[in-house]
């Protein structure tokens, strides 16, 4: 504004000043002030500015500034206000001021866009009535963007085998790198870096969107590391991807390689484990733990290992050691996780003989008698049997003792055996055997017992007279018949001598000494009566004891009436072992008449049958009778009787017949037997008396421990056999060593027979080559193998003697000259053999005479030394910044491809710089020797490649590619050197080049300049010429200091080069305000106020000089204060203290001393709004009822001048700013000069004593108020010396109400006195009583409540009968009403209730006791302390009897007490104190009779604490275990339930009772389980509950059962865990228990253990279709696909004749399909797969369906497939199983999703709850098979990007 324009505003302004005055003088009211006017933003004066006006790429990240400054109409800036930016057209977005306009009216926005054209900028300002709109309306120009190459948008990729590679998205860039968002090619992806023939899948084609293409289906089945992509399109630049690594899919096989294939015994082997995902990449990420398990019980195996990052999915398990011989098994599995194992077979064979063992040897023998089976077997030095034939085994005695029998035997097949052993004399002893050069071996102790009786005596009566008879016998040994007995003993008696008492009760007679064995020996017994029957007996001892007493002989003295013996009633044929017929025996005299008076014994026998026992029987009446015969010999007898001196008489002849059969007896096989050669043998049907049953008819079936033996079919004997039936060449055994023959009756299994023979080998069959190294052999290392000829029964023939021969199917192997074998190679022997070729080979050996002999083994050839570095470029010319691929390959001596090779490689490429070279590159298994790498050369010309091994320089390779220069990419300009001033040209050179630098001289395209400096000029467009030589200069002048830039952009291309520099101001012109402020508060520093020296074009001069100097304009009396000159700094001097004393508007102006510099001026308001200070105020009393106030006053402005009045207030309530007017007002003088003192006295009302609130606040002439000054005191008043003490409350006498007091001082004619006001409360609630003077509820006592705890049922005659019952619970109850009821179980039934005047309540506090007796006075009652009398007439206790405490319906406690009880007169029946408020109170154990004594002399505890009755924890659980199950030896399912039992023991609390649990209530038992046994405390626990079936006799023990449920599948212990919840500290801490007992501290706990296996979910009942593959391509491709069947059931099924068919999405009806062969099965939880005519999966089809159907054609559409027997081709045919997808007319409920994209499949979910991330591999579901079946194919169908086919030979999977 014009010094002019300020002089009129201010005289206008005087003016108005006059008039206002000249109205109001004289007034008695303040005039009202005119409103304040608000300033309007200028639409016109107002701009909107932006930086750059053209050339901004529209690229949505290429800001346009825009400063918009808002003024008013008089040009000065408008602050505070809020823009709007609005930018037209699509594409934009627009970031709106951050702030309201600042003190210069500036606010600025930005704005970005991604569309190209022209745009126009508006801006509207918020003002009164409406937004105003500027007129100022730029426009910015949008150059849409050109796409120059592609690039991969995200700076990171991840990636997971056979998982889609996440973060593919390529965009369309321009050349200065951003996005073109109307770019919309297509876009393919290859590999441009990566192992060596890594497979790229998945979809590799994408359209753009907005600019980007998308990849969401790529997939790299390889794991590894340098993967890179290149992504291509048509007309742009390529891009290749950052690097990254593919990481391995989650573990799911286990290699184990490096055990060897056949081993000795005890060698000590290493298994190299390899954890592998489905993919076969090394599963580096894998952290379970592997176990080391094998079938070999004694092998000594390592501990597991749990994997860690730094073995990334390899370990090698060492310390393998195997010793048991055979086949032997070794397994590596994972510990968790079901089904992720590896195996590996090694064949282990004994050891050279070392040792021998005894394999057999009797624990007793009976002294003298032959020992049963001895065998010592011989064997290696690791117990493994070594099948030789000697040398022999001597056997002796150890000590030196004799051994009897034969005591060297020859080993067959490595086991000698003894069958012919005695020891003579008894002890304890041991077997030694010994052999030449093996160490010798002692058997465990035989106790050889002397247990063996002498033989029975047997007694004969060989002469007898009248009064005496002759006894004769042959003498026995000590054992049996060997040695001398020890002594014999020989009585009669008249009874027969039948048990031992009877012999020691007999005559003795006397006998000598026995003699030896088989010496006659006799006596003589003298002074018979006659016909008197003597029974006599022969006792012989032994001299252990042992005694043998003959069978009671019956004698009689000679009669001489009888003189013969006739058979009267002969024998009659029978059966063996069977009863016969009665046999008579008559005693005749010489007339052959019967003797009726003959009472001698008659001794019956069998001729020539000394196995049957002599039978004597006496005659009565002359004959005697036989009963009870048995014969057990088969065949012809007689009987012959005899009587002592009368001739023996002979029967007629009879006839035994055979019994049933009762063994098979069997021979004629003799070893050795040839193997494979057939032999006769002989069955023979015995009974059980070892007679030939001659007719056996029975049918035999003949087995044998050879498994490979040829065997007579089963044979049902004929009559015509006889009981013998020979078997001719019916037997052929195949498997060398002893084998054994078993026949077998097959309808008695017991009748059976066995023949065990030694088995030689047969002639040569087959050859056998041992196996190569598992694990592969090197390229050129010769191998070892052995050749083995075996008989047709895998004997080793040790005999062969043919020639052998060798090939391979490596043409380059080195192979043994031909062979042949002789004696000395015993079968078998060892050749060398070299091969070189890498890959799987071969090596075959074979008869040369015999060339069906032969046997081929394969191994994998791995390459030799690394010795080769090769190198192959994918082009020979490229441009600068050009992919280039670089295939690097390692090789061995034999040009084999060196896959495993682990080298680092180092890149090079001389003489270019800027080379983009791939960094140092180790190679991995993934790469297999040979990777993938990508490379770009920046500088021109012919470049070389070097590729060099980082440790070995010999190992090199160089190639070499001609670069041309890349496209045009950059601008690059050269700015001045020197300082650029505002308006003085300004040259840049301006040259082209692409990205690396390159000049471009033949560039000839338009650059178009532009700048950040709007006002700069020229900017001319200028077109390269051939001179120009891609270099051109161009002049522009710039006007706007500070940071400025110029670009250079090409008119067509997007490429662009900026030079940034400084502009600096020139010589300053002029002065402007650049921040003045627009109001202020008098007397207060104004806002800093800063005025800047210009140049011409408005730019602030960097000057330090002249000084600039404000002042007021035409302002009297007016001070403005502060520091009024400044020199400037950096051209702007600032005014920071500047203050003005007087209200108004005034003009600032700003001069200098240089007259040229042209003047500048600033309006500014002031106002009066300073308020007086806040006074500071005290009071205090003059006496008790009188206050003195006293402040310091303040002044007009703050301390400032005079005040103008003050407003004290008082009030007996407290008060605030807003409720300060509500006060009493105090008159108060005129304020004076600040600082003096004010005071002031007040008296308030007299009264009590009250507190009184004073406030204070001083006022200007402008009415602008202090802030409120508070206060507070206490005015005591008269009852400032009086205390009144207060007055306890009190219950009212009904119990319901409580009556409190309230105390208060009370003046009366000034006199104080305390006063009590009393105030009755019903106690609320409904149960609401007084009790105690207190408040409280007190419900009537629930169930459990209140317990019955003392009986006095029997007193004596001074105490009275009284029941006590004590309280369970805290709170108080009220037993009013309450009923007690006695029930003697005899019909007799008494009660009586709890009755209080008016009902009143009667309390029984908490945990408190009631007693209620018979007699209720204490003084006569023997001291019983009753609360309640019952008296004796209604209510007494019997001696047993059932006793109730009722409350209305419910009954609160009851105890039914028997005899078992206490009973004890006088003494009360006291319940255990550990165990009251219990059911623990059932039980006659925890009561006792009470030993305190009552003063009447009786024994009670009425109302005081029970005894214990010696019921004490003392500490924790003595005893406790596991007692069943011990463990689950079989696994058990997830979720089911199994009961555990536990039994414990802890004095007098589990000893009560012995008859079964003692119920104590205090403990706490669980059960629990969990996986680490040395952590219980983290196991899962459950309750326990006592076992009610338990019911011991006599046990201290009680029992425990819970439930044992686990919901995870996996391997538990489980066990026990006590603890008391009452008692000593140590008594609550829990005691563990295992099988054994409580689990010490320091001990291994031996806890239960358990295998809980899943539960199958429920899954399918029948085949499903399991996944469907459409193709694998186009083409032949096209058909490979497949069909894959799945088994969800526990059974094999046939799917024999079954039909496959298909049809398309929409079509009428299916195809005739493929019929499946009849009899074929697929397995329980088994897999099946039909492949497509072009079927190239990874594992093989099981059957081929051709070209029958061809389902490609539905993978864009959709389509259905079905299975099952009996279908036509009618669409509503019943299918086992069908699925229908994409856009299939016919499903299973809904369709499945459509087909994914080429070598995608769709696959059936394992659970209802799969998705497609579990399905995949390494997911959860991914291994429980494809059983979900809701027939709703959406529902039971996921897509997978990666087909999966499993075959039949493919694992099986459950749920």
């Amino acid at each position: 504004m014009s010094r002019r324009l300020l002089v009129l505003a201010r005289s206008f302004g005087l003016s108005v000043l006059c008039l206002g005055v000249a109205l109001g003088c004289g007034g008695s009211s303040t005039p009202t002030p005119p409103p304040p006017v608000i300033p309007l933003p200028d639409a016109s004066l107002s701009t909107v500015e932006v930086d750059r006006a053209a050339q901004v790429l529209a690229n949505g990240s290429d800001p346009v500034t825009i400063t918009v400054t808002v003024r008013r109409r008089d040009g000065s800036p408008l602050e505070g206000r809020t823009v709007r930016v609005e930018v037209s057209g699509d594409g934009n977005t627009v970031t709106q001021p951050a702030e309201r306009t600042n003190a210069q009216g500036v606010a600025t926005a930005s704005v970005v866009s991604t569309r190209g054209g022209s745009k126009r900028v508006t801006a509207a300002v918020d003002a009164e009535g409406g937004a105003v709109v500027l007129g100022s309306r730029p426009v910015v120009v949008f150059s849409a963007l050109s796409a120059a190459r592609l690039a991969f948008v995200s700076s990171s990729v991840t990636a997971r085998a056979g998982a889609p590679v996440g973060g593919l998205e390529v965009a369309f860039q321009d050349a200065e790198g951003h996005i073109v968002t109307s770019a919309t090619g297509e876009v393919t992806l290859a590999l441009a870096a990566g192992p060596g023939g890594a497979p790229l899948g998945g979809t590799l084609r994408a359209q753009s969107v907005e600019g980007v293409a998308r990849f969401q289906e790529v997939v790299l089945t390889r794991a590894g590391v340098g993967y890179q992509l290149r992504a291509e399109s048509a007309g742009v630049e390529s891009a290749l991807s950052p690097l990254f690594n593919v990481t391995p899919a989650a573990a799911a096989t286990v290699e184990v390689s490096g055990l060897l294939a056949t081993a000795p015994a005890g060698v000590r082997h290493d298994a190299d484990v390899t954890v592998r995902d489905a993919f076969g990449n090394v599963a580096t990420g894998y952290r379970g733990t592997l176990a080391v398990l094998s079938s070999d019980a004694a092998a000594s195996l390592p501990a597991p290992h749990t994997f860690t990052e730094g073995d990334a999915g390899r370990f090698r398990f060492t310390d393998i050691v195997l010793y048991r011989a055979g086949l032997q098994r070794v397994d590596i599995q994972d510990t968790t996780q079901t089904g992720l194992t590896g195996r590996q077979d090694v064949r282990i064979a004994a050891g050279p003989t070392a040792a021998l063992a005894f394999v057999q040897v009797p624990s007793r023998a009976s002294v003298r008698a032959a020992l049963s089976l001895v065998q010592v077997s011989l064997q290696d030095a690791y117990g493994n049997r070594t099948p030789v034939g000697s040398p022999n085994v001597t056997l002796s005695l150890a000590g030196g003792a004799p051994l009897r029998g034969v005591t060297e035997m020859a080993p067959a097949e490595g086991v000698a055996s003894f069958t012919s052993l005695h020891v003579d004399s008894e002890g304890r002893v041991r077997l030694q055997a010994s052999a030449p050069g093996l160490t010798p071996a002692t058997s465990t102790e035989i106790n050889i017992e002397d247990d063996v009786r002498p033989s029975t005596p047997v007694l004969t009566a060989t002469a007898s007279t009248e009064d005496s008879v002759t006894v004769a016998w042959v003498a026995v040994g000590d054992d049996g018949d060997l040695g001398r007995a020890a002594s014999q003993s020989l009585r009669y008696s008249l009874a027969p001598i039948l048990t031992q008492a009877d012999f020691d009760a007999a005559t003795p007679v006397s006998v000598g000494a026995p003699e030896e064995p088989g010496t006659p020996e006799s006596a003589v017994l003298t002074g018979l009566e006659p016909n008197t029957n003597y029974h006599v007996a022969l006792e012989v001892v032994d001299n252990a004891g042992n005694g043998a007493r003959s069978a009671s002989l019956m004698i009689q003295t000679r009669d001489p009436g009888v003189s013969q013996l006739v058979f009267s009633q002969q024998p009659q044929g029978g059966v063996a072992g069977a009863v016969l017929p009665e046999v008579h025996v008559s005693l005749r005299n010489s007339s052959g008449e019967v003797v009726t008076t003959a009472t001698s014994p008659v001794t019956l026998a069998v001729v020539g049958e000394p196995s049957f026992e002599p039978v004597q029987v006496a005659a009565v009446n002359g004959v005697a009778v036989f009963t009870g015969l048995v014969v057990e010999k088969a065949g012809t007898h007689r009987f012959t009787a005899t009587v002592t001196g009368v001739p023996e008489a002979q029967s007629d002849v009879f006839t035994i017949t055979p019994g049933a059969a009762a063994r098979l007896g069997l021979i004629g096989l003799v070893g050795p037997v040839a193997a494979g050669v057939q032999g006769s043998v002989e069955v023979t049907a015995y009974d059980a008396f070892d007679n030939v049953v001659t007719g056996y008819t029975g049918q035999v079936r003949f087995t044998s421990t050879d498994a490979e033996a040829a065997l007579p079919q089963d044979y049902t004997f004929t009559a015509g056999d006889q009981g013998t039936h020979v078997f001719n060449n019916g037997v052929t055994l195949r498997t060398s060593g002893a084998q054994t023959l078993t026949v077998t009756d097959l309808a008695a299994p017991q009748v059976s027979g066995e023949l065990t023979v030694e088995v030689s080998t047969g002639a040569a069959a087959s050859l056998a080559l041992s196996e190569l190294p598992v694990g592969g052999v090197e390229a050129g290392a010769a191998q070892n193998l052995t050749v083995t000829a075996r008989d047709a029964f895998g004997n080793i023939v040790t005999g062969y003697a043919g020639t052998v021969r060798f090939e391979s199917s490596d043409g380059q192997a080195v192979l043994p000259a031909d062979y042949t074998f002789v004696p000395a190679d015993a079968g078998l022997r060892g050749f060398s053999v070299t091969l070189v070729t890498v890959g799987s080979r071969s090596v075959t050996v074979r008869d040369v005479g015999n060339m069906a002999l032969t046997a081929t083994v394969s191994t994998e050839v791995r390459h030799g030394p690394v010795t080769q570095l090769r190198l192959a470029l994918s082009t020979a010319t490229a441009s600068a910044g050009q992919s280039v691929g670089v295939t690097v390959s390692l090789r061995d001596a034999h040009d084999n491809l060196a896959t495993g090779y682990r080298g680092t490689v180092h890149f090079s490429a001389p003489g270019d710089t800027q080379a983009t070279l791939p960094a140092n590159y180790t190679f991995g298994e993934e790469d297999g020797g040979q990777h993938l790498f990508n490379v770009s050369f920046a500088t021109a010309g012919v470049r070389q490649l070097v590729v060099t091994d980082t440790l070995f320089a010999a190992l090199t390779a160089t190639g070499q590619v001609t670069v041309a220069p890349g496209g045009l990419a950059a601008f690059h300009v050269v700015a001045p050197t020197e300082a650029t001033v505002a308006g003085e040209p300004q040259s840049f050179t301006v040259s082209a080049q692409d990205r690396f630098g390159n000049v471009l001289t033949d560039y000839s395209g338009t650059v178009v300049p532009s700048s950040s400096d709007a006002e700069a000029e020229p900017l001319s467009a200028y077109t390269y010429t051939e001179a120009d030589d891609g270099v051109h200069t161009f002049v522009i002048t710039f006007q706007t200091a500070g940071e400025q830039s110029v670009t250079f952009e090409d008119a067509q291309a997007d490429v662009s080069g900026t030079a940034a520099f400084t502009v600096a101001a020139g010589a300053p012109t002029r002065l402007a305000f650049i921040s003045a402020p627009e109001t202020g508060s008098i007397l207060q520093p104004l806002p800093v106020t800063r005025v800047a020296l210009q140049d011409a074009f408005g730019n602030t001069a960097d000057v330090t000089a002249p000084a600039v100097t404000l002042h007021l304009e035409n302002a009297p009396g007016v001070t403005l204060g502060g520091t009024l000159t400044v020199s400037p700094v950096a051209g702007v001097a600032a005014f920071s203290d500047l203050t003005v004393n007087r209200a108004g508007d005034f003009v600032l102006t700003a001069t200098s001393a240089n007259p040229a510099l042209t003047s500048a001026a600033a309006l500014i308001t002031l106002i009066d709004d300073v308020p007086p200070a806040r006074p500071g105020m005290m009071l205090g009393l003059v006496n008790s009822s009188t206050v003195r106030v006293t402040w310091t006053a303040t002044g007009d402005n703050g301390m400032d001048g005079t005040a103008a009045r003050y407003e004290l207030r008082y009030s007996n309530t407290p008060f605030d700013a807003q409720t300060f007017s509500n006060a009493t007002e105090i008159p108060t003088g005129t304020p004076r000069s600040p600082w003096l003192p004010e005071e002031l006295q007040v008296t308030p009302p007299v009264g009590q004593a009250t507190t009184w609130y004073f406030g204070l606040r001083v006022f200007d002439a402008a009415n602008n108020g202090s802030a409120l000054t508070y206060a507070f005191i206490e005015v005591p008043g008269p009852c400032a010396d009086l205390v009144c003490a207060p007055r306890a409350p009190e219950c009212s006498e009904d119990g319901l109400s409580r009556v409190t007091y309230a105390e208060a001082c009370v003046v009366t004619a000034g006199l104080a006195a305390c006063e009590y006001t009393e105030t009755p409360e019903v106690c609320p609630g409904q149960d609401g009583v007084c009790f105690e003077a207190a408040c409280t509820t007190a419900p009537a006592p629930a169930a459990g409540e209140l317990v019955i705890s003392e009986l006095m049922h029997r007193p004596d005659a001074n105490t009275t009968e009284y029941l006590e019952l004590t309280s369970t619970v805290d709170g108080p109850r009220d037993i009013a009403n309450l009923r007690i009821r006695f029930d003697n179980g005899a019909g007799a039934v008494s009660d009586f209730s709890v009755l209080t005047p008016g009902d009143r309540p009667f309390i029984i506090p908490g945990r408190g006791t009631f007693v209620a007796a018979s007699n209720a006075d204490a003084a006569n009652n023997g001291g019983v302390p009753a609360q309640y009398g019952y008296g004796g007439t209604l209510f007494t206790l019997g001696h047993s009897g059932h006793l109730f405490v009722e409350m209305g319906a419910t009954v609160v406690d009851d105890v039914a007490y028997s005899a078992a009880f206490p009973q004890t007169v006088g003494r009360s029946m006291n319940l255990s104190s550990a165990v009251l408020g219990t059911r623990a109170s059932q039980h006659a154990w925890y009561w006792c009779d009470s030993d305190a004594s009552l003063p009447g002399g009786g024994r009670g505890t009425p109302g005081a604490a029970n005894e214990s009755c010696s019921v004490a924890i003392t500490g924790p659980v003595d005893y406790c275990a596991i007692q069943y199950p011990k463990t689950f030896s079989a696994p058990i399912s997830v979720g089911t339930s199994h009961s555990v039992f536990s039994q414990f023991y802890e004095p007098q609390v589990t000893n009560r009772n012995q008859n079964g649990n003692d119920g104590f209530p205090h403990l706490v038992a669980e059960l629990g389980h969990g996986t680490d046994p040395s952590a219980p405390e983290s196991w899962t626990w459950v309750a326990t509950a006592p076992n009610p079936g338990y019911a011991p006799s006599g046990n201290n023990n009680d029992e425990r059962v819970a439930s044992l449920s686990v919901s995870v599948p996996g391997t538990y212990a489980y066990g026990f865990r006590y603890r008391f919840t009452q008692g000593p500290p140590e008594a609550q801490e829990w005691v563990y228990c295992d099988q054994d007992g409580v689990v010490a501290q320091g001990v291994t706990p031996n806890y239960g253990a358990v295998t809980v296996t899943p539960a199958a979910p429920p899954g399918a009942n029948h085949v499903v279709i399991s996944e469907v593959c459409g193709g694998n391509g186009t083409g032949s491709a096209a058909t490979d696909e497949f069909i894959e069947l799945y088994n969800p059931t526990n059974a094999d099924l046939d799917i024999g004749n079954w039909r496959v068919q298909y049809k398309s999405a929409t079509g009428s009806s299916y195809g005739a399909g493929y019929l499946i062969p009849a009899g074929t099965l697929i397995r329980a939880h088994g897999y099946f797969l039909l492949g497509g005519a072009n079927y190239s999966g990874a594992v093989a089809r099981d059957l081929s369906y051709g070209t029958t159907f061809d389902v490609s054609a539905s993978t864009t559409a959709g389509g259905h497939i079905r299975i099952g027997p009996g279908l036509t081709t009618a669409v509503g045919d019943v299918a086992v199983d069908k699925v229908g997808w994409g856009t299939g007319n016919s499903p299973e409920g809904t369709a499945a999703p459509s087909h994914p994209s080429v070598g995608g499949s769709l696959e059936r979910k394992a659970l209802p709850t799969s998705t497609p991330a579990t399905m995949a591999v390494g997911g959860s579901d991914a291994l429980r098979g494809n059983g979900s079946d809701t027939d709703n194919n959406g529902a039971d169908f996921v897509t997978r990007a990666v087909r999966q086919p499993q075959n039949s030979q493919s694992p099986t999977e459950q749920p």
